[in-house]
């Protein structure tokens, strides 16, 4: 069973993303692993997803997971952040245990996690 503060699993529940800052080794380099819901085709939309529902989270949404490393200065660019990046890592989990099992290993602290708004991450 996966961890998620009751906040984040709202959000993504909601289909909003959600991000967090994660320490990396090396000097001046910032790191953000943002996770973006994906709706499933085969599931029946309703206006709120999961509430109410039969379906669970994990059968309305695959989840897209992108790590990103940059290097200093893209603050002052921010809108071509893609030009500082040095690593830029791209998967998709659709359950439940491959969702935490990502999660685990490129978050160590789920209370990292923020709604993307409340993030500094770039996207």
């Amino acid at each position: 069973m996966t961890s998620l503060p009751e906040e984040i699993a709202g959000y993504l529940n909601n289909g909003y993303s959600v991000a967090a800052e994660v320490p990396v080794s090396g000097d001046r380099l910032r790191c953000f692993v943002r996770i973006k819901p994906i709706p499933k085709p085969e599931v029946p939309r309703e206006e709120r997803r999961y509430l109410n529902s039969r379906y669970s989270m994990w059968e309305y949404w695959d989840f897209s997971f992108r790590r990103m490393v940059l290097r200093h200065g893209w603050e002052a660019n921010e809108f071509d952040y893609d030009q500082y990046l040095t690593q830029d890592e791209r998967l998709t989990t659709s359950g439940e245990s491959d969702f935490a099992a990502l999660l685990s290993k490129w978050i160590s602290d789920n209370g990292l996690l923020r709604h993307i708004q409340d993030s500094e991450c770039p996207e």
